[in-house]
């Protein structure tokens, strides 16, 4: 389930300079900070690897998590070796710093005196690779709390997914927060929500070595400062429940405690999932609050007249989420009603086309040919669309009778962009066949001719030269 405030859309007038440097930061982390984390781990299992230390703290690892009762990690590597994905299992080894430790504090006697020196000279390299890896470095571990690690965990990701799912949401709702806040408040009260998500984490378990990255315990509290500013007026919110998706107006705050308590039944349901639900809801909490107090304590600094002004849906956005409404319920004559009503009402545009094209293609052969004109007939707004008329050109060349000539004769002189021309000479075709020809067919036959010569295809173009001199006599 999503459900995201939709009610501001993003105004030039309030560059979001703090936004915009929050995300080119998390970028400039993950790529060149965390992007060197695979090399370290790949020399680090070279190493392992190469002096066979797993045949050593197999038995010894196993030893350790059933001291320390931590027999569902047990069950994960017994699976791994039983499936012989031994490198996976030696990651998960690796990572496990507190057994390193474990074996370190007496290596003699759980190692034996004749692998115990060369076990230490190595093993404790592998093991400085391993605590320099990004987020074993920087990464909240609940069991050595720190406040540069309540703060530098906010700018790590486990992985693309992870930073691209994060930076979209703050996107969304934060342009909207830093007009309403401004900008230095809006940097501390993001870094304060990310420190209390920290904190909601680790306060599920204190000894945890486990460690948390990720912005999403500051980004959750963008969110509930987005409802907080908001409060009791109706604004705009697009959901996506399974394959139900819309817009709906509601309560801004009603909306907080169904984040807040999703995130705590998900905690409570979902417990094995790698999501740090506690912070998200440790986040929310922190943002709702960190705005209530600024509500008492300096309510001039939030912008009224830009929380106030009314940016209602774009129309044409919701006559396009009405369109997909009826799609998702498999009413396709609805949507294509709707289609319709759109074209009349903003004008013919390609995303309309298309969706009339998809929405026929069960229809009458008529209805087919009525919407494929209608794309053919508009000017494209990439190479790639032009590239979609030329293929349904070829596909559906009966489409061409429902255009007039001139559409037509614009269309000729597009196609003749495309590498490949056949498109281009299938409606040229069409035009020689009306009964009263264009007036610049001889120029648009000297066109083909010139784009065939610069395709190096001389029989082809010798062809449309004899027909542009032909028809210009005309």
């Amino acid at each position: 389930m999503i459900i995201l405030p939709t009610e501001k859309r993003f105004d030039a007038r309030h560059t979001p300079t703090v936004l915009i440097g929050i995300v080119l930061l998390n970028i400039l982390v993950f790529f060149f900070y965390q992007g060197d984390d695979n090399n370290k781990i790949y020399s680090a299992l070279s190493t392992y690897e190469e002096q066979n230390f797993l045949e050593i703290e197999w038995p010894l690892i196993q030893d350790y998590l059933k001291a320390q009762n931590e027999l569902d990690a047990l069950d994960d590597l017994l699976d791994l070796h039983d499936d012989k994905q031994t490198q996976d299992l030696m990651v998960h080894i690796l990572l496990r710093t507190d057994f390193y430790q474990h074996v370190f504090r007496n290596p003699y006697q759980l190692i034996g005196f004749q692998n115990a020196d060369r076990w230490l000279e190595h093993r404790g390299k592998i093991n400085r690779l391993i605590e320099n890896l990004s987020f074993n470095a920087y990464g909240l571990k609940p069991a050595e709390l720190s406040f540069t690690t309540l703060i530098s965990h906010q700018f790590l990701h486990g992985d693309v997914m992870h930073l691209l799912g994060n930076l979209f949401f703050l996107v969304f709702c934060g342009f909207a927060v830093e007009a309403a806040i401004g900008h230095l408040r809006f940097l501390g009260f993001y870094l304060l929500s990310g420190v209390a998500g920290g904190l909601a984490h680790a306060a599920v378990d204190f000894s945890s070595t486990t460690t948390l990255v990720g912005a999403s315990g500051a980004i959750s509290g963008v969110m509930a400062m987005y409802l907080a500013i908001f409060r009791l007026k109706k604004i705009e919110f697009f959901y996506w429940f399974f394959v139900v998706v819309g817009y709906m107006r509601a309560p801004a705050l009603v909306i907080l405690p169904i984040y807040i308590g999703k995130e705590i039944v998900s905690f409570y349901t979902d417990g094995g999932s790698n999501v740090a639900f506690m912070a998200h809801a440790g986040g929310f909490v922190a943002g709702s609050l960190l705005m209530l107090g600024n509500y008492f304590i300096s309510p001039k600094t939030i912008d009224k007249a830009y929380v106030e002004e009314d940016q209602s849906i774009d129309p044409f956005q919701q006559a396009l989420a009405d369109i997909y409404t009826h799609i998702e319920q498999f009413r396709f004559a609805a949507a294509i009603k709707a289609v319709d009503a759109a074209i009349e009402r903003f004008g013919a545009n390609l995303r309309l086309a298309q969706l009339r094209v998809q929405l026929t293609q069960l229809d009458s052969e008529q209805a087919q040919r009525q919407s494929q004109a209608l794309l053919l007939g508009l000017v494209p707004e990439s190479q790639r669309q032009l590239q979609q008329q030329s293929e349904l050109v070829k596909a559906q060349p009966q489409a061409l009778a429902l255009l007039d000539a001139e559409l037509r004769y614009q269309l000729t002189v597009r196609l003749t962009a495309l590498h490949d021309l056949g498109a281009a000479e299938v409606v040229f075709a069409s035009l020689q066949q009306d009964a009263k020809p264009h007036e610049s067919l001889g120029v648009l036959a000297k066109k083909l001719a010139l784009a065939f010569k610069a395709l190096h295809k001389p029989t082809k173009a010798k062809r449309y030269e004899a027909l542009a001199q032909e028809w210009a006599g005309i």
